[in-house]
């Protein structure tokens, strides 16, 4: 963190180490200012307030408390820098163009630097040149004298490279010579461009350009530096102003300002900074606010969406228009609408001017009928095929113009001319031509044909009419064969014979049997023996044979017309054979794993070699192949997995294959055929129809067996193959009555509930009762006849006689051999008991059927379907309609029709058109007689105007005007010549073989084969010529030359012989704007009717020429010596069709033409092909006999200077290491050389120079790091303060306003003025000492003086001792008993040589009586009664340095101290002789002595340890069997309570017991760690969370999931995880950690989810998804790139990119399924269900 400057506060200081925060202490003017770091205060607050003493912390950017959460007042508590917290507001200020930098080139904390200083570690080589390389900046190291700077093209590196080899491109040259030829408006000679020289005339109009050695400018600006632009022109900087320096911007031009600092930008810029906050974009991306300070991003989707609003503050997305919710107004006509916001019912929209539509009846002019409706019959007309022209004809004496009559054989004109219908017409007109077919009526007919028809419906005819409803009126006599109505018991007399349909007889009982033509007779039963029909044939009717017969004795075949449907129906041998043929021609082959279910989608098939090794390959999407929920692995390849290919929509590649490309998201999955699927044959490994696969797993095809059901001839590749599933799946489960062992399916015994009767025997003919859901029960046979009577609810019925008194009721049913009623009507009886006539049906007095009835002669009778009754005698009244009559005795008028008014009512009159008459009374002229005419030929009714008849028969007209007839015999039916203007050719001239007929003279045909001539055997025309050889062979009207073939060109379809001496010449004229003559020439390969693409050098058109020799063998030149070709540049295509001509000529003595020249695709000029040079290069002449060559002009025949106009500099030479800069269009100038560590300047209104930078100036920005020599640190002067350094910067401490003060030393931190003040001068010796609080002065010197205090501590010079001192004085040195030491002052030493027993003894009192210390050699014995203190010093000899001996002591006590006051203790302290050297204290007692502290003071006795004091209360304890009261035992590596052993864990734990809780337990607790993972408690246990939840063990032997165990819960229901949410306006990212299902109710915008991997899914995971939109249809995208995508398996999405998407249904519930697929990274998309 960089140094912050705070108002009213000193600079920060002393940063280092991890120090991060500023304290600032009070005091002073401005107080001090420390850096720490949040360690130091933690530990600084702990040992200082061991209470909590921070009460609230908060913090301003870029500190923040607890992740921004603060202020905190309690809890732990984390200051850290907020991401990005850190903005350039925050950074110390910068020195002027400098930039944040590390120029050390190590390891080193970025600095201040200069953009010099950053350019120098690149190079720091005078006249380098910095450039771009491959992968980093580089320096070009400075180029000799006089080379220039060169590029190489894009991607490439330049380079220094002499003048010379670098020229203009396209120099247009106004005036010099070319070897001597005076160049300009003249064309140089031949041959002669060879070496380009010039003089000081020599001028180019256009700038020499930067890859020719130019500046490719004419002007520069005054005063700018140049820089280059790539190969473009140099460009030149404004101006600079004075201070301002030259400033590089990467990628565009350098530019005169300061230096920006945040010009350096990494990451993303965020959108609250002016950004966006994406890195990268897809093409046709969108972005849209989605707070007030973020933006998201639309991805583009599919064309032909747009961009719709979700409303305020709900996210745009993709979608369609609605034009129901998103269109407001009415779309104008300009633009595609009608412009209208309703419409007429029913009416036709069109339009009444350019722009304006309108609806309703559509009028003639917009092409519709102007009216609502049609007269009858028109639709029907309108929508026949209109022949002919001209307006429509109606039906009355219509006008025909030459009517297209087709090819009539024969034809009856009424209005031609010329036609003698005396001779034209022969033969009778058939009924289907509107004639009679005959040549005379019968006699009455004619009568006939003029009476009045009455009834509707066709005529009929004498011999077996049929009448509908006719009117018999009531005839006197009549035989009726089929008539119904007719009272048998008063029109019926005698028995109806069986001849008649009777039965012969008048009496039957029983069942009835034919006798012949005898009467029928009649029997009770009807014997086996009677069925004796050898084929009896059963069709729709059911036929009972009755009796309870299970056979059918004596009948031995039937025959059904059908196979059964029904599981009670007859099977037919053809059913059986055909169910046997299926299941007996199945030839099974080996099982496969998997099936299709759908198509595999875009693939690709190779058949091998006939379906040997055919593959099937992925052409779509590359991915993993998935088949019926299954995704195919590598091992699938190794294990050669069969899989069964049935539903592709080319169903010529289904079929069986093996896996030999699983596929993956970079490769294409493959299958092959298997080898017993791979070609056609016999058996169980070969393809035929009934070849059937086992499949054994997937979704829905496991368990399943398919068979092959194509028929015929099987090609493999191309015939569909077919398969139809001919078993169920073999997976499913059983229900009661049902069982199920392993494969088999057995059948328990059923009861009631299931259809059953719930026993498993039956007695033999016994019936059955029910008994509830119970097992059935039974009622014991009864005597053969007996019914099952009831006994009443309580009990079962039983078999007995029926009582017909009391067992019965009602009247039995005629069904059931009664008769249906309880009393005959009277007669009935008696008309029983006759016997029958005739044979059937009985039948009954209303509208019986009566076949063929014997009637005899009524009296009378009516009758309604009555054929043969004498009309005139038979009939009486009136005849209702609703009887089948008239209900008319009279008619109003002759000639009236008959028809309906009413549906009962009829009327007589003239037949209206809608009743199928014509509503009309009289014909118009000759109409009646058409309509009189049989209709012939068929089709719509033809008009008068051009009516195409199609094959009509015309007869042989005499004279008849036909302009469009065919079929005419014109051999025999035509004569004369016919002219032209009729048709003809106007001449009866024949034409001969290959003549071209033309118009001559008079328009009449005419011939000339000798100009005009066509070869129809081998299709060619020649014009001049008879003898083309050609397609078409144009000679010269002069040249009398045949047509040669020498040599001619294969392939030539046009060939034209010219005049001799005379040009040969093809001219087109093309006239008006824009217009043009072309010949276009056109290529394709393969063939006409099967056109392949152009490819590369194909010739497209080709402009040849050949010439003509004498010598050896005269002819034309076999080749084409030269040409011109037209040629493909590349391989055509819809967007790629270049092009390139190429020219090609012969040498001289040789007969092969070469190419010479070609125009490139680009333009490009090639020589000798596409050879187009380097660029830069010129065309240079290689002379009279050679080609020209590109080649480099030699820039030393330049001479002149190049003006800065036209690109050069101006100037013949520049200054060494100057910078040349511009001067508008004048030479450029150049500065003079800098001198080291100078820079270039700019000056306002003149040139640039080299010098310093001035630091006072706006030329420098930032601050001077010290690395640099400067600061590090925008400092402010201070009066009297001095400069010192912080870690980072120097920093100024202010002066004090106090004289005096001294500078004190603050160890790394920051240095301070002492509070004290000194004098500020001294003298020699003199002492100083503060006088008064924080004043220091100095004690004058004195002579042979002492230092003493006064009684207030004031210190003096004093030459005697205080009064309590001795006041003897003595001369030093003082020796005492004999010679002294030299440099001792004072000796004591006995003369005497007493030995080592001498001692010294102190004595005071009365004459020494009392002796204070004794010193002998033994050591120094101190006795004292007052507060007397002993020092021992640090050269005693003697071990220990100090011995108390208190053995003869009268208490035990061997050294007491006291302390110099009450209550201010006494310490005992080990000093060292060495500064800061640690020292140890032993107390040690002797042997096995005990040391005591504390043994009889009350006191608490405290030990210290390492500054840290004792914890706890009460007595030390020792190290065995201590007894410890609530001891914390903080992290012990091993130790026992209890002779309980607690093992310390490898890093931390706790063990909590809650205050006033108990952890008692009487048999072994064993918590064991993760390894074994036990947890053994034998007796309930109940786990409490700290949040108030328990849980409980079960009470009862049980087994506990675990969570990594793999374990079978039985009973148990796992609640998934729900996000539950109306609507989500931003993309949704899955979480598997924290939800199994996401739910939305009322999606109201478009929605993505977003590949994931959050919450670390495993492999199967599930993931539900459930959608319903807010009742406008919603967009779901499913993302399907990356880590974690989307991939649909076995479901239908729509593909949109790499994404899916899928199209809500308004208001309807959608669920995806997703499972996780861990090895590909894939929510795969197994299922998707809509409501």
């Amino acid at each position: 963190m960089a140094n912050q400057p705070i108002p009213t506060l000193p600079a920060a200081i002393g940063l280092s180490g991890d120090e991060q925060i500023e304290i600032v202490q009070p005091g002073g003017t401005n107080g001090t200012s420390k850096r720490t770091s949040v360690s130091q205060i933690g530990t600084y607050i702990s040992s200082t307030y061991p209470v909590p003493a921070i009460t609230s912390i908060s913090t301003s950017s870029p500190l923040q408390v607890n992740g921004g959460l603060g202020p905190v007042s309690s809890g732990a508590v984390t200051l850290q820098i907020a991401a990005q917290g850190i903005t350039n507001s925050l950074l110390a200020p910068m020195g002027a163009y400098t930039v944040k930098a590390n120029v050390t080139g190590s390891s080193a904390v970025p600095t201040d630097a200069t953009v010099s200083a950053v350019l120098d570690t690149i190079s720091a080589v005078q006249g380098s040149v910095l450039y771009r390389g491959n992968t980093t900046w580089q320096a070009l190291p400075p180029g000799t004298n006089g080379y220039v700077l060169a590029t190489s093209g894009a991607g490439a590196n330049p380079s220094w490279v002499l003048q010379t080899q670098y020229n203009p491109a396209n120099v247009t040259i106004t005036g010099g010579t070319i070897n001597g030829t005076t160049i300009g408006n003249t064309v140089p000679a031949a041959g002669t461009f060879t070496t380009l020289s010039a003089t000081t005339s020599l001028t180019l109009t256009n700038p020499l350009t930067v890859p020719n050695g130019g500046t490719g400018a004419v002007s520069f600006t005054n005063k700018g530096v140049l820089y280059g632009n790539g190969t473009a022109a140099i460009a030149a900087t404004v101006a600079g102003t004075t201070g301002q320096a030259l400033l590089g911007n990467t990628g565009s031009a350098p530019s005169w300002g300061q230096v920006d600092l945040t010009t350096t930008v990494t990451g993303v810029l965020p959108a609250p900074n002016g950004g966006t906050g994406f890195p990268s974009y897809t093409t046709g991306d969108l972005l849209y606010a989605d707070s007030s300070n973020t933006l998201a991003r639309l991805n583009d989707v599919v064309t032909g969406n747009a961009l719709i609003s979700g409303g305020v503050g709900v996210a745009p997305s993709w979608g369609k228009i609605g034009l129901t919710t998103h269109v407001s107004g009415v779309l104008p006509t300009a633009n595609g609408g009608t412009n209208l916001s309703s419409f007429t019912s029913g009416g036709a929209m069109y339009a009444t001017s350019a722009s304006v539509l309108t609806t309703g009846t559509l009028p003639i002019t917009a092409g519709g009928t102007g009216i609502t409706s049609f007269g009858t019959g028109v639709q029907t007309a309108l929508g026949q095929n209109v022949t002919g022209s001209g307006g429509i004809v109606l039906a009355t004496s219509p006008t025909l113009v030459t009517p297209n009559l087709g090819t009539p054989s024969a034809v009856t004109l009424t209005n031609a001319t010329g036609l003698p219908l005396t001779t034209g017409v022969t033969g009778i007109l058939p009924i289907a031509n509107g004639g009679t077919g005959i040549s005379s009526f019968g006699t009455g007919v004619q009568t006939a044909l003029g009476q009045a028809v009455t009834g509707s419906g066709g005529i009929v005819l004498a011999t077996s009419p049929t009448l509908t409803t006719p009117n018999l009126g009531t005839p006197s006599a009549v035989t009726l064969t089929n008539a119904t109505g007719l009272p048998l018991t008063t029109g019926v007399t005698g028995t109806l014979p069986v001849a008649n349909g009777g039965t012969g007889a008048t009496t039957l009982s029983g069942w009835l049997f034919g006798n012949g033509t005898s009467a029928f007779t009649a029997v009770a039963t009807i014997p086996n023996s009677g069925l004796t029909n050898s084929s009896v044939t059963i069709g729709s009717t059911n036929i009972a044979l009755g009796g309870t017969s299970t056979t059918l004795a004596g009948l031995t075949t039937v025959t059904l017309t059908q196979d059964p449907t029904l599981a009670l129906q007859a099977s037919t041998k053809q059913y059986v054979d055909n169910t046997v043929a299926t299941v007996a021609n199945l030839t099974y082959h080996t099982a496969a794993a998997y099936a299709t279910t759908v198509d595999l989608g875009s693939v690709t098939y190779s058949n091998g070699v006939g379906g040997v090794g055919a593959t099937l390959t992925n052409a779509g999407t590359q991915a993993a192949l998935a088949m019926d929920g299954y995704t195919f692995t590598a091992t699938d390849v190794t294990n050669a997995t069969r899989v069964l290919v049935k539903n592709e929509s080319n169903a010529a590649y289904n079929g069986v294959y093996t896996v030999t490309n699983q596929g993956s998201v970079s490769t294409n999955w493959v299958l092959t055929r298997a080898t017993d699927f791979n070609t056609t044959g016999s058996g169980p490994n070969f393809i035929e129809t009934g070849a059937a696969v086992f499949v054994s797993s997937g979704t829905l095809n496991g368990s399943t067996s398919w068979v092959l059901t194509t028929t015929g001839t099987i090609t493999i590749g191309t015939t569909a193959l077919t398969f139809t599933q001919n078993s169920a799946s073999g997976s499913f489960t059983v229900s009661a009555p049902l069982a199920k062992a392993g494969n088999n399916i057995s059948l328990n015994t059923v009861t009631v509930p299931f259809g059953g009767t719930g026993l498993t025997t039956l007695t033999q003919y016994a019936v059955m009762l029910g008994a509830g859901t119970g097992n059935v029960a039974f009622a014991s046979p009864g005597t053969t006849g007996y019914p099952l009577l009831s006994n009443g609810a309580a009990a079962n019925p039983s078999f007995g006689q029926l009582s017909l008194t009391a067992g019965v009721t009602g009247t039995l049913p005629i069904a059931n051999g009664g008769t249906g009623i309880t009393s005959f009507g009277t007669g009935v009886q008696t008309a029983l008991g006759q016997a029958v006539t005739g044979s059937g049906g009985i039948v009954l007095a209303t509208s019986p059927t009566l076949v063929t009835p014997a009637l005899g002669t009524p009296s009378a009778v009516v009758l309604t379907n009555a054929t043969g009754l004498p009309l005139s005698t038979g009939v009486t009244g009136t005849l209702g309609t609703s009887n089948g009559g008239t209900g008319l005795t009279t008619f109003t008028a002759a000639n009236n029709a008959i028809y309906s008014t009413s549906a009962s009512v009829l009327t007589a009159g003239t037949l209206p058109i809608a009743a199928g008459g014509t509503g009309i009374t009289s014909f118009g002229t000759g109409v009646q007689t058409a309509l009189g005419q049989a209709v012939t030929g068929s089709g719509g009714i033809v008009l008068a105007t051009s009516p195409t008849l199609v094959t009509p028969a015309l007869g042989t007209p005499s004279a008849v005007v036909l302009t469009n007839a065919t079929g005419l015999p014109l051999s025999s039916g035509v004569t004369g010549t016919l002219p032209v203007g009729n048709g003809g050719t106007g001449t009866a001239t024949a034409f001969t073989s290959g003549s071209v007929v033309f118009a001559g003279a008079s328009g009449v045909y005419s011939q000339n084969n000798s100009k005009f001539f066509w070869d129809n055997t081998n299709i060619r025309l020649g014009l001049n010529t008879t003898s083309p050889n050609t397609t078409l062979n144009i000679v010269s009207n002069t040249q009398t030359r045949t047509p040669s073939t020498l040599n001619l060109p294969a392939g030539t379809d046009l060939y034209i012989l010219g005049a001799d001496g005379a040009n040969t010449r093809i001219t087109q004229d093309a006239y008006g704007t824009g217009a043009y003559a072309a010949y276009t020439g056109r290529q394709a390969r393969v063939t006409a009717g099967n056109l392949s693409a152009t490819q590369t050098d194909d010739v497209l058109v080709q402009v040849t020429g050949r010439g003509y020799f004498t010598s050896v063998s005269p002819g034309f030149s076999s080749q084409s010596v030269v040409r011109i070709d037209m040629e493909a540049a590349e391989n055509f295509t819809d967007s790629a069709q270049g092009t390139y001509m190429s020219f090609h000529t012969t040498a001289t003595g040789t007969t092969s033409p070469t190419e010479r020249f070609r125009i490139g695709p680009s333009g490009q000029l090639g020589i000798g092909g596409a050879t187009y040079g380097t660029s830069g290069y010129v065309l240079t002449s290689a002379g009279a006999s050679a080609a020209p060559t590109w080649s480099q002009v030699s820039a030393s025949s330049l001479t002149g200077t190049l003006p800065v106009a036209n690109g050069g500099t101006g100037a013949t030479t520049f200054t060494a290491n100057g910078i040349l800069y511009g001067n508008t269009t004048s030479a450029l100038g150049v500065t003079a050389a800098g001198t080291t560590n100078q820079v270039l300047l700019g000056n306002t209104g003149a040139a640039p120079s080299w010098g310093a930078v001035n630091l006072g100036t706006a030329a420098v920005t930032g601050t001077l790091g010290l690395s640099n020599g400067g600061t590090n640190a925008s400092l402010t002067a201070s009066n009297g303060g001095i400069i010192y350094s912080t870690a980072s910067a120097m920093a100024v401490l202010s002066g004090t306003a106090t004289a005096n003060q001294v500078l004190l030393s603050g160890s790394s931190s920051a240095p301070s003025w002492s509070t004290a003040t000194y004098p500020a001068t001294t003298t020699v010796n003199q002492l100083l000492y503060s006088g008064t609080a924080n004043v220091v002065s100095g004690l004058a010197t004195a002579n042979s003086s002492i230092l003493v205090t006064s009684g207030a501590g004031v210190p003096s010079w004093s030459t005697t001792l205080p009064a309590h001192t001795v006041t003897t004085s003595v001369t030093v040195p003082l020796v005492i008993g004999g010679s002294g030491t030299t440099g001792t002052q004072l000796t004591l030493q006995t003369t005497t040589g007493i030995g080592t027993t001498d001692a010294f003894a102190f004595k005071g009192g009365n004459n020494g009586a009392t002796t204070f210390a004794t010193l002998a050699a033994a050591g120094l014995a101190v006795t004292s009664t007052g507060a007397n203190a002993l020092a021992v010093g640090p050269s005693g000899t003697t071990t220990p340095s100090l011995n108390v001996d208190a053995s003869t002591a009268s208490a035990v006590t061997g050294l007491n101290i006291k302390s110099a006051a009450a209550g201010a203790g006494l310490a005992l302290s080990v000093i060292s002789s060495v500064a800061q050297t640690n020292e140890n204290l032993t107390i040690d007692a002797k042997g096995s002595g005990t040391i005591g502290i504390g043994t009889v003071s009350t006191g608490v006795v405290t030990i210290t340890s390492g500054g840290v004091a004792p914890q706890g209360t009460g007595a030390y304890v020792r190290a065995t069997s201590p007894t410890l009261t609530t001891p914390t035992l903080g992290v012990a590596t091993a130790t026992s309570i209890n002779k309980v052993t607690i093992t310390a864990p490898a890093t931390s734990a706790a063990l909590t017991i809650a205050d006033g809780k108990t952890v008692t337990h009487n048999a072994t607790t064993t918590f064991a760690g993760v390894d074994s993972k036990t947890l053994t408690i034998n007796n309930s246990l109940t786990l409490a969370g700290t949040d108030g939840t328990t849980m409980t063990f079960p009470t009862s032997t049980d087994t506990v999931a675990g969570i990594a165990a793999t374990q079978t819960l039985t009973n148990k229901r796992i609640n998934p995880r729900i996000s539950t949410t109306a609507s989500s306006a931003s993309a949704i990212t899955i979480d598997i950690s924290t939800y199994d299902e996401y739910i939305l109710t009322a999606q109201a915008a478009a929605l993505t989810f977003n590949a994931s991997t959050t919450g670390s899914p495993l492999d199967g995971n599930k993931i539900i998804i459930k959608v319903k939109d807010n009742g406008t249809s919603q967009t779901l995208t499913f993302t399907g790139s990356g880590t974690g995508a989307f991939r649909p398996v076995g479901v239908s999405l729509t593909t949109s990119g790499s994404n899916y998407t899928y199209a809500t249904t308004v208001s309807k519930v959608v669920y995806f399924g997703c499972i996780y697929n861990a090895a590909e990274s894939l929510w795969d998309i197994v299922a998707l269900a809509q409501q």
